[in-house]
């Protein structure tokens, strides 16, 4: 009899509750056999293998479903229209939405986060190029409108969430915070990292660390590029100007004042990958400020006193 009633409800179990099953097993156990699977489901290997020919078609098939979430969660939030409206209260709305459904799909889905064996298959890869892109578009939106910071690469951004759904997946397989604070915790960790002081800047051994602050680095890498550039300009100019008592003094022919205006220049760009690779090796302010100053001395050294000139 309890034969029977196994056979009858081996007949009826349908391909969503095997997919739905082997979801909750594949959490557990992300390499699971489809032996392993099918006592999990609860059906035969033979049944098993009637839904899916092997492991391989069950995982895509599960991916598709993943990806078919991932989807509903895009336009539950309204994630395009969002994008569209350029408007900062209707795309924090949205990102809010968004990173809820993002916990629900790391808690259901967690198993497939990191296999990327999956996305061999060109349908998949194509769903899941356009699917990344429409949140690309989201994110970019976003830092126009002052949502989130707009110093980040984009896809910066994106793989900050896909890093954080992959914590999400940890935390609760091992049981580190409450599925209640899951969402909670995303969302300030997304919005305000993990730094003390918050939304002002994380603070390390009570100071503030460098660059915390929107536009400070940048402007101080403008500065010294500006202030190397102008000491090219300048010399070149100085070399400009004093063509005229050049050519009176030396008398040079024309290719030889070509190579007088040239040089500097020629040994400029000659020089700049040696420069990038004493840069990457002492630093790149170490590797900037060391010649300029050098140069400068040098200069200072070689132009004759005023006793000198007055001679």
């Amino acid at each position: 009899m309890s034969q029977m009633k196994l056979r009858c409800f081996t007949m009826a179990v349908t391909r969503d509750q095997i997919m739905k099953a082997a979801i909750q097993h594949l959490n557990e156990n992300p390499i699971a056999s489809m032996a392993q699977l099918a006592e999990a489901v609860g059906v035969s290997r033979a049944t098993l293998h009637r839904h899916f020919s092997n492991r391989e078609e069950l995982m895509l098939a599960l991916a598709h479903r993943a990806h078919d979430q991932w989807e509903h969660v895009q336009e539950r939030c309204g994630l395009v229209a969002a994008t569209g409206s350029q408007d900062p209260g209707a795309l924090a709305g949205a990102l809010e939405a968004l990173v809820a459904g993002m916990v629900e799909i790391a808690d259901e889905y967690g198993f497939g986060l990191t296999d990327y064996t999956l996305l061999i298959e060109p349908e998949l890869r194509r769903r899941a190029d356009a699917l990344e892109e429409r949140e690309l578009a989201f994110y970019a939106a976003a830092q126009r409108a002052g949502v989130l910071r707009a110093d980040l690469p984009v896809r910066w951004v994106s793989n900050t969430v896909f890093g954080l759904m992959v914590t999400v997946r940890e935390s609760l397989r091992h049981g580190d915070v409450a599925r209640r604070d899951v969402h909670r915790l995303l969302q300030t960790t997304f919005l305000r990292g993990t730094g003390a002081g918050g939304r002002g800047g994380a603070r390390v051994s009570g100071r503030k660390v460098a660059g915390d602050e929107p536009g400070g680095r940048r402007w101080a890498a403008l500065v010294v590029l500006s202030a190397s550039v102008l000491m090219v300009v300048m010399d070149m100019t100085v070399l400009n100007v004093a063509l005229p008592a050049i050519s009176e003094e030396l008398r040079p022919d024309s290719v030889q004042l070509l190579w007088m205006v040239d040089a500097y220049s020629l040994v400029l760009s000659g020089l700049l990958v040696t420069a990038s690779a004493l840069g990457d090796r002492w630093g790149g302010a170490s590797a900037c400020c060391w010649p300029g100053s050098r140069r400068s001395g040098w200069r200072r050294w070689r132009s004759p006193s005023p006793a000198a000139r007055r001679r």
